[in-house]
């Protein structure tokens, strides 16, 4: 058909003005069209930059000296990798190729380590540098709070507290020198969270702390509807929050430098401790990842004294309750919830590789322990654990079966065993959970996904993989080697690109529609939810699709009676799509 109408179009210019001239100029034309479409699609992709897409993207010429800047569909600036502008710094202009980007802020850093503290941390960064080389791994330190900010096209952050300048920071080195990892040093008051909206409305308030944004080429906003297409492997290896001693920091970025891939049966033992009510659940998990229940304990009646095999297995799972602040992880039967893990509980020494999820409420809240004790976390972590996924606020799973908080970490664990790095492993968890999502997300998983995090270095490998990854260029057939190790792992965050923004087309955010249920449906929702012991409750709705194709969500959040508790408010949520309803339950953990 394109042949057609161009062999068409070509014969009318041509019967219209009938010269030698105008062929020659003709066939020029659509020369250099050809050649044009061939640089903007294959190209520029392929040799320039293979995070650039050109069906969505307009080109033009900046700056002096042919510098190529690309104006993408957000207006986000960039630069062909290999023609920056001159840079003001040397040591921007020196760097060629950078794999792994480590964000800190250096004001923020002094005002809780003196400049000699700071320069042993300095130390233990060039320490992991150094072995981040060895891995094949090129890793640089940027302050983001520097001047030589504006040479990558950025600006200095003001602080912790400015979260927008945060976000534009780290946006604009990923867009400079398009790294494979991010990680951010330094708990939130270093590198702070992004408050993003919390549409289910519960005790957590109307913003919740999150680094997905971080994850996401989109821009600063705090709604967490824009956030939905993560293809950034970012990982945050914190210091103590509001803490003074610069050792904690050190000690983990020492650790990370040591930790080394391993076979994958030395991960063949784990240790998982759920509360009796999430029973099913949790057998599920273990099923899944293990296919055996040997290392699972149930609350009551395991306890803090009880754990014997922590020190044995480098798969630590948590599926219990957890409060802010707390260093204390609860199990569950009936209505008493005892004590079932403590921060004091960890081993004073893990085997090496030890890696943990927890689907606890505020499992991995890096809160400022002050005189107190360190959160699980952050103990973990000091006591040389290699990874730790968790939630920053209250999680939830279903009552019945698996969802949200269960999926997201039992995903993460299936890709650190298949031998993927911990950061790799935690971006495809979150497009996992994403694509379960779709094609309408609702309240309680888009609260999951911006809330659950990856504490620890991005680029540490824990298992050593099993198969090679096979690739073809220019028609050769490439099989994974260490000499390609860096192209092969390109072709992988292109295709974390490619599936990051799929899932982005394939789920439908869903718009604000009231706090008031229509009194017919209320009538028989608010029925429903009182015969699951909901006395008092607050209502929410949520509006999907056309007028046509028209999906409500009706989500019913359980009031709890006043008085200090634990005890977290439980959410039902009422879906119609024409004259079917589906209810879901959802608990938090």
């Amino acid at each position: 058909m394109f042949f057609v109408i161009a062999t068409a179009s070509a014969g009318h210019v041509l019967l219209e003005a009938p010269s030698l001239r105008v062929g020659l100029l003709l066939a020029a034309a659509v020369w250099a069209s050809c050649r044009f479409y061939y640089f903007l699609f294959y190209v520029l992709e392929r040799y320039v930059d293979p995070r650039l897409r050109y069906a969505e993207c307009c080109l033009c010429l900046a700056g002096s000296g042919g510098t190529l800047a690309i104006l993408d569909a957000r207006g986000t600036r960039r630069f062909a990798r290999g023609t920056l502008p001159s840079p003001k710094s040397p040591g921007v202009s020196q760097m060629s190729r950078i794999d792994k980007l480590i964000v800190s802020n250096r004001s923020a850093l002094l005002k809780k380590y003196t400049k000699e503290e700071l320069r042993l941390i300095e130390g233990a960064v060039d320490e992991l540098i150094a072995a981040d080389g060895e891995r094949g791994i090129a890793s640089k330190l940027f302050y983001l709070d520097d001047k030589t900010m504006r040479d990558v096209g950025g600006r200095p952050v003001r602080g912790p507290r400015d979260a927008r300048g945060n976000k534009d920071a780290i946006d604009a080195l990923y867009n400079w020198f398009s790294p494979d990892y991010i990680m951010i040093l330094g708990s939130p008051d270093v590198i702070p969270h992004i408050k993003v909206t919390n549409l289910t409305q519960d005790e957590d308030g109307r913003i919740i702390d999150s680094d997905l944004p971080y994850a996401c080429d989109r821009r600063f906003h705090r709604d967490a509807r824009r956030f939905l297409a993560p293809t950034r492997v970012v990982g945050r290896l914190p210091d103590v929050n509001g803490g003074g001693d610069p050792q904690y920091i050190i000690g983990l970025l020492r650790n990370a430098a040591r930790i080394a891939r391993r076979p994958k049966d030395d991960y063949a033992s784990w240790f998982a401790l759920s509360a009796r009510s999430w029973t099913g659940s949790s057998a599920i998990t273990a099923a899944n990842l293990f296919s055996n229940l040997d290392g699972l304990a149930l609350c009551p009646p395991s306890g803090p004294k009880k754990h014997k095999s922590l020190h044995k297995t480098r798969i630590h799972f948590f599926n219990c309750h957890g409060d802010a602040g707390a260093h204390i992880f609860w199990g569950e039967k009936g209505e008493t919830q005892p004590v079932g893990f403590r921060s004091s509980s960890i081993p004073s020494k893990l085997l090496p590789g030890t890696f943990i999820v927890a689907e606890c409420c505020y499992g991995a809240e890096l809160y400022a322990p002050g005189r107190g004790q360190l959160s699980i976390s952050g103990a973990y972590l000091q006591k040389n654990a290699a990874a730790f996924v968790g939630s920053t606020t209250i999680a939830y799973g279903p009552e019945e079966g698996q969802g949200d908080a269960d999926l997201i970490t039992q995903y993460f664990v299936k890709f650190v065993l298949r031998g993927h790095s911990v950061g790799r492993a935690f971006l495809q968890a979150r497009q996992n959970f994403l694509a379960d999502s779709a094609p309408r997300i609702n309240s309680v998983e888009l609260k999951t996904i911006c809330q659950f995090l990856l504490l620890g270095d991005p680029s540490i490998h824990l298992v050593e993989k099993l198969h090679k990854s096979l690739a073809i260029e220019n028609g050769e057939l490439l099989i994974e080697s260490k000499s390609r190790e860096k192209f092969f792992r390109k072709e992988r965050r292109r295709q974390l690109l490619d599936c990051g923004e799929e899932v982005n087309q394939t789920v439908e955010r869903p718009e604000l529609a009231g706090k008031k249920i229509p009194p017919g449906r209320h009538r028989k929702f608010a029925k429903l939810a009182r015969e699951n012991g909901f006395r008092k409750f607050t209502t929410s709705a949520l509006r999907f699709g056309s007028v046509d194709d028209r999906e409500m969500h009706y989500t019913y959040i359980e009031k709890r009676s006043g008085g200090k508790t634990r005890r977290k408010s439980r959410v039902i949520i009422f879906k119609e799509t024409g004259r079917r309803i589906d209810v879901r339950v959802y608990k938090p953990k």
